[in-house]
Order: C-alpha cells, then structure tokens, then sequence
C-alpha cells in the first residue's frame, strides 16, 4: 500500500530504536520515552531500570499506566509537577523539574527532564532523563547552613564582610556588614565613603589606595556614622586582588566593631591618668618612644608630654650630668633584659630625679613588660627619706645629748660621792667625841674643883665638837641642795634606761626583773611624767637595781627576782623596787638614809637616793616585799607643767 513503509524498512527502524533503548538502558541515570498522541492520550513507550529501581517501581505496571511513575512524588510537589507537566503537554515546550519523592519511605531528591519532539504522524515524542541528586541537595544544605551559621556568628560578633568589585564598579556588602553600619539593604548607597567619620575619611582612603598600588594587606582602625548620628569605631582588613597579568580586580575585606573595645581603652586611659602615682609607659627599646604619661608624672617632675617624645630626651633633663645618667641606664637596661628572660617585672630601681623647678626627688621606678610595651611606675620617697634622714640625725643629737648628760652625771657623782663620803667618815667620830664631851659635862658637878681647867677643856671640845657638826650638816644641806634642773621626764624611759645599764649585771646573776605598771593598768601605757632631772633619777634608780642585786647575790636567795612597779595615782606617780633578798630589820628602818648591810658599804648609795627625791619634792619609804625582801617606794609629786630650777 503506497504510503506505508515496507516491511524491510520497518524492521530496520525497529532495529535502530532497540539499539537506542539499550544505550539507554545502559546509562548510570534514569530514563524514558512517553508518546502523546494527538487525541490527548499518552503512554511511556520506554523506562530504563535506572529510573525504575529510582522510583521502585515495576516496568508493567509504569508501561500500563503512565500516572504510576508520578506515584513516588512527594505529597507537597505533586501540584507543581502537573503543572509543568501540562505546560510541556501544551505548548510542545521542554518539561524540567526538580523536587523531592518519597521511595521505601525515605525522601530523596530528583532532577528530571524532557525535550519534545513530534512525528509526523502527529505523535509527540518525550525523551527524558532522571537523576537522584539527593547526595548533591544533602551538601547544598549542608553548605547552606554552614553560610547561615557564618552569617549569624559574623552577625552576633558584628564582623562584616565586604567586596568591590573595579570590573563592574559594584560595592557588595553581606547583612552583618550592613548591620555594623545600621543600614537597610535598601538604604545601602553603595559607595563606602558615604558613612565613614570626615576627620577620617582622608587617612582611611590613603591606606586603602596604598593596598591597591602594592597590592600589601591594608589594617586601619576608623569612626564610622550610622544614619542615626551614632558614632561607632571599626577595625578594618583588606586584600587587594589582581588577574594574571597583574590587573586590579577586586578588593576584598571584614570590618570589626571595636566600639566597645575602644570605650574600655579609653575608661583604663582615664583610671591611669586619674591615679596619684606617676605612670609613664614608653617600648622597651633602649631610649624608646614614650607612649603616654598621666598627671602625676607630669605634675610630679613638672615635664609636659611634649618635652618628653622618648626616654633619651628624659635621660637628659631627669639626670643632667653625664656621668650619673650613663650609669642609671646601665642599671635600667640591665633590669630590662632580666625582665624579659624572668618574667616581665622591672625593678625596683631608686634614682634622684631633676625636676623641671630644679627640685630633686628620691623616686623608686618600677615597671613590667608586655607585648614590647613598658609600664613604669614612679614611687615619691622624697618626704620618706627625708624624714628617715631627719630621725637619723635626731637619734644622732641624742646620743649625743645623752653622751653629755653622762659625762656631767659623772662629774656630779664623782663631787657628790666625795663630798658624802668625807662627810659620813668625818660624821661618825664627831658625833662620838660630841657624846663623850656631853657626859663628862653632866658629871663635871661632881668631881673636885681643882677641876676647873678640865671643866674649860671640856667645854672647848664640845664647842668645837658642835661647831664642826654643824660645818658637815652645812655640806649636807648643800649636797641636798644641789642646783637641779626640772624638766619633763617620763619615769618609764627612766626605768628602762636605769635597767640597760645594768643589764649585764643582772644577766651575769640571772635575775629576773618584771615590770608591772599597778592594778589595772599595764607598765608604760599612760604617760606617767614629772618634772626633774632624768640624769638623777637614772643614778638613783640605778643604785636601788645594783643594792637589790648585791643583797639577793650576797646571801644566796633561793630565788632571785626584782619587781618594779610604775603607779599613776591621782596627786602623784610611785615607783616601787622590790626584791627577793633578806630585807632589812625593822629596827634599821628609821636609819636608812646612810645605813648600809655590806661589810665595805658606807650607805652612800642610799643616801644619794634620798637625797634626789628629796630634789624632786618628794618622799621615800622603806618596807618589806612580798617577794621577801626590802621594798622601796619612791613617790613624786604630779607636777604643774613649765621648765624650772629648784634649788
């Protein structure tokens, strides 16, 4: 029949389309042929078993009803794959779709597609290919959540990114960018210089054109204007990048927000300037350039920061002679290497310092170092050594004082140790011959008065016997009355310098003293002063130490302790020496003033004792110690203030 092809040729279409349904058959992906024929039906004429196992599917089943490959979409795309399956069906266009479908229960991702073409029998032909992509759409997400994560963190840590691009003249910015400078995408102009500060524009675009031409990383630090007049500070970074033949294409960046950054360096600035010590901070290299300094130390040397660019303009005013200056370096550069290897601490180190007024100041310098940046503290001692120079000189004039007063204690103790011995030798015998004349006086009644010349020798002796007692009694009058100089003297001091020195004599004897300042009071914790004459008071005190100690040593005590006691009363201050000794007879008490128990003793000691409270206006009495042994209790009167003279 004309028009029909023969049977030859038949077979060899049949021939050449199986060939093609192997080759297909053959490829690693899904695919199929669907026919539509002019009546609107259609029907898949082939399905590779790529593109069955894809969908678990059955080639009869798929071959039987078209509608059963589309049973594996998932839910939520089966409207949009009838859509473009209709839109292909007709407008004879390419049919393309990508989306998920549900096999064995598990989502997957597919990618098909189809191109038309139409026999001319009116039979339009659909050859297709399917692909799972899920492996591919597990890494976009994977990717895509990984850029999320990228944009919240740049977004939280206020980090942006930024590109220009020279080729197409077009600044991008991403929304952590855009945010940092509290813009809108839509608000975005575009160009950069539009929201950076004016008083920083100039240096910021230096840099940026210096990157450029050397194609070197640029890092600026700048203000930046959000459209609310807010002023924040940026830290920025960009790279330049070029093409193979060295062309600039691109100009890559971040941008920091460093605000708060910079307000806590500038709350720190602030604190080191307000602080009262002098702190300068300079780099660790030798004469380096000093950073900063608060204002103490200008206020303190009296330098301005402009006189002070690095430590070597320093070294010169702070220490003017060259000597001194090398050798103040020499020791500095020395604590600076040993910082570095131990630690970072610098000094102490202490210098006189030249002040801008020409005034000298003793100044301790410390410091520690970090990131090659020194921070120096300057310590004022000026007043402190100056005080410790005047105490010095002070503890100096009294040793000096107390030298002189020693000398003249001697003086006097030698004239008045004289004087009472002489005295007391000369005292005894009189007093004898005085008694004797006195009896041969009572009795002279009585005998013959052929005794008339014994009668007027008699008489002669005992006038003259008279006579000298009252020439000794004169010297002890002025013994007693020494000119003495009353001044402000605190028993307390007395007692502790009457016991150093005797303190090797009561060590050698292993004495112990205890000192008590009375009930309810503790020795030395109120001012307990008289006015008198310390010299005196020390060598009265001090015989009445050496007396207890001779009298413990002497007879043996068993125990051998010395109690001092310092009173404060209401009308008078008592001292009262006590020892451990065999005391004294009650019967010698009256008899004190020159009585003595040692065999060599002459009583001097004693009396010189009296004889100084007696000086001082005050009393003396004698008794027993509860310690066993004889008590003194020397009692001075409370005095009215004023420096005076009692003869």
């Amino acid at each position: 029949m004309q028009g029909l092809p023969s049977s030859a040729s038949a077979t060899k279409a049949l021939s050449q389309e199986q060939v093609v349904f192997e080759m297909m058959e053959r490829i690693p992906v899904g695919t199929f042929v669907l026919e539509r024929k002019p009546d609107g039906s259609a029907a898949f004429t082939f399905v590779s078993s790529g593109l069955l196992a894809m969908i678990n599917a059955d080639r009869d089943s798929v071959l039987a009803d078209p509608d059963a490959i589309f049973h594996s979409v998932h839910p939520d795309e089966v409207a949009d794959v009838i859509a473009r399956s209709e839109h292909a069906f007709n407008h004879h266009a390419p049919f393309q779709w990508s989306g998920r479908a549900i096999v064995n229960g598990t989502t997957r991702w597919f990618s098909a597609e189809a191109s038309p073409r139409e026999r001319h029998d009116g039979v339009t032909i659909w050859e297709g290919v399917v692909i799972d992509i899920t492996s591919h759409k597990a890494a976009e997400e994977v990717v895509a959540q990984s850029n999320r994560k990228m944009s919240v963190a740049a977004l939280t840590a206020g980090v942006g990114f930024w590109e220009y691009d020279f080729k197409e003249n077009r600044q991008d910015w991403d929304i952590a960018m855009l945010a940092l400078y509290g813009l809108k995408p839509h608000e975005f102009t575009g160009v950069w210089d539009d929201y950076v500060h004016p008083d920083d524009l100039e240096r910021v675009r230096e840099g940026v054109l210096r990157s450029m031409a050397t194609g070197d990383r640029s890092e600026q630090e700048y203000r930046i204007i959000r459209p609310n007049g807010e002023i924040r500070h940026v830290s920025a970074i960009s790279v330049a990048g070029r093409g193979p033949n060295g062309e600039l294409l691109k100009l890559t960046g971040v941008c920091f927000d460093i605000t708060k950054l910079k307000q806590s360096e500038t709350r720190l600035a602030r604190i080191i300037d307000e602080l009262p010590i002098p702190i300068g901070v300079c780099s660790t290299e030798e004469f380096g350039t000093i950073l900063t300094s608060n204002k103490a130390f200008i206020s303190t040397f009296g330098y301005s920061p402009e006189e002070l660019p690095d430590v070597r303009a320093w070294s010169i005013l702070a220490y003017p002679d060259e000597t001194f200056r090398n050798y103040v370096f020499e020791r500095w550069n020395a604590s600076i290497a040993h910082a570095l290897a131990n630690g970072g601490m610098v000094g102490p180190l202490e210098y006189p310092v030249v002040c801008k007024d020409g005034t000298i100041r003793d100044v301790i310098f410390s410091g520690v170092i970090f990131d090659n940046i020194i921070t120096v503290t300057a310590q004022d001692v000026t007043e402190r050594r100056k005080a410790e120079r005047e105490l010095t000189e002070s503890a100096e004039r009294e040793r000096q004082a107390d030298e002189r007063r020693r000398l003249l204690l001697e003086k006097k103790l030698r004239t008045s140790l004289a004087a009472a011995a002489v005295a007391h030798e000369i005292n005894q015998p009189l007093s004898t011959i005085l008694m004797h004349t006195q009896l041969a006086l009572a009795t002279f009644d009585s005998a013959a008065a052929e005794s008339g010349k014994l009668r007027t020798h008699l008489a002669d002796m005992a006038a003259e016997g008279a006579r000298m007692v009252t020439t000794i009694e004169k010297m002890r009058s002025l013994l007693r009355n020494v000119q003495t100089t009353l001044e402000p003297v605190e028993l307390s001091g007395v007692i502790h310098t009457a016991l150093l020195y005797n303190k090797n004599l009561l060590s050698d004897h292993l004495i112990e003293v205890s000192l008590s300042g009375g009930p309810g009071h503790h020795f030395g914790d109120s001012p307990c002063r008289i006015a008198g004459d310390e010299a005196q008071l020390q060598v009265a005190i001090g015989n009445l130490i050496r007396n207890a100690v001779d009298a413990i040593t002497s007879h043996a005590s068993p125990s051998r302790r010395i109690a001092i006691d310092l009173i404060p009363m209401a009308n008078s201050i008592e001292i009262v020496i006590g020892d451990s000794g065999p005391g004294l007879d009650n019967s010698l008490l009256d008899n004190i003033p020159l009585h003595t128990t040692k065999p060599e003793g002459s009583g001097v000691g004693l009396f010189i004792v009296a004889t100084t409270i007696e000086n001082h206006g005050g009393s003396l009495n004698v008794s027993r110690s509860p310690l066993g042994g004889a008590e003194f209790r020397l009692s001075f009167p409370r005095p009215s203030w004023g420096i005076r003279s009692r003869s």
